[in-house]
């Protein structure tokens, strides 16, 4: 019995120090942050202990009270924006008041904002669409042809069947009737206006060749179309039908990338044109002559001998690969 009560007593000790070892190893750090001109508080300034993670902020009469597992002696640092910082040595754990001096050499920067530059969508007043990057990955011949059905209220239309030639693009519909309705295209800053009127293959009568067909789809990075009138404040006249904007891929310092892309594949004719037989035709045409009081040229036998024919359609169109590949470091 007396061996029992023994242990108790020097297990209730251990416990009672080991309980008083612990509650040492947690400080509370507590005071006031004021101004060293005003003596006003100072809300929102940051203090904690140099060297340790954690901290606080001062509250609304410039108070502030933490914990850390330091013991002093330590440094606390106190900042602020537009003051200079302060660190103060302490030794024993009182209620610090700390006064900052306002740095007169600290002054923010001017800002000036440009165009559609850093900017929330949420914030942005005016009418902005990108072209989603599912639709970038297709293969196309042309930049234009990715706004083609993946922005509402862009219209794109095919105004010649040469590769390269020139394609027209409308943002709300046509602005002008006699001059120009192209959008104003911004392509890593630098504006391109693309008038079919201006550009040819090198001959006044020649086909009109696209400028945006020589840029690499696969180099873009990004696609926004300004559909807004409010980007006139911006472009001048030359907004006034629209601005799209193009941004290229760009490298970043301290990585190496190679990149691969490429695709195969096969074209063949969707739907053709339903055409007649030479027997039809011909019967057509002794239709039309009976009709304006003449002969048939045509007779029954002469009918019977044109048959099919030749479907030149199918002799025209046949299955062709298309490929492209682009390697980009």
């Amino acid at each position: 019995m007396k061996r029992n009560l023994q242990f108790l007593i020097i297990l209730l000790f251990t416990l009672i120090v080991s309980e008083k070892g612990f509650a040492q190893q947690s400080s509370t750090i507590t005071g006031k942050v004021i101004d060293s001109k005003t003596k006003e508080p100072i809300i929102g300034a940051a203090v904690a202990i140099k060297g340790s993670p954690g901290g606080t902020l001062t509250d609304v009469s410039g108070n502030f009270t933490f914990k850390s597992n330091k013991k002093p002696p330590f440094t606390v640092l106190a900042t602020f924006v537009g003051y200079k910082k302060q660190e103060i040595e302490v030794y024993e754990l009182e209620t610090l008041k700390i006064s900052l001096v306002e740095s007169k050499g600290f002054k923010l920067d001017e800002v000036v904002v440009i165009g559609y530059g850093t900017q929330k969508r949420s914030d942005i007043t005016g009418s902005v669409a990108s072209v989603p990057i599912e639709i970038k990955s297709q293969p196309v011949s042309s930049v234009e042809r990715l706004l083609q059905g993946a922005i509402a209220g862009v219209q794109v239309t095919q105004s010649t069947g040469q590769p390269g030639g020139g394609v027209s693009v409308q943002v709300r519909g046509s602005g002008s009737i006699t001059a120009g309705t192209q959008p104003l295209y911004v392509i890593d800053g630098f504006p391109v206006y693309n008038d079919e009127s201006l550009n040819d293959a090198g001959v006044t009568d020649g086909p009109k060749i696209n400028p945006l067909s020589s840029i690499n789809t696969s180099d873009i990075e990004s696609i926004d179309v300004l559909k807004d009138a409010s980007a006139t404040a911006i472009y001048g006249s030359r907004g006034a039908n629209g601005v799209v904007i193009i941004n290229t891929k760009k490298g970043t310092g301290g990585k190496s990338s190679i990149n691969y892309d490429g695709y195969y594949g096969v074209q063949s004719v969707v739907k053709t044109i339903p055409l007649l037989t030479a027997g039809e035709w011909g019967a057509l045409r002794n239709d039309a002559l009976i009709n304006s009081g003449k002969a048939p040229q045509y007779s029954k036998a002469q009918l019977d001998s044109l048959g099919q024919g030749t479907d030149w359609q199918s002799a025209a169109f046949r299955e062709a690969a298309i490929q492209s590949h682009s390697i980009s470091i």
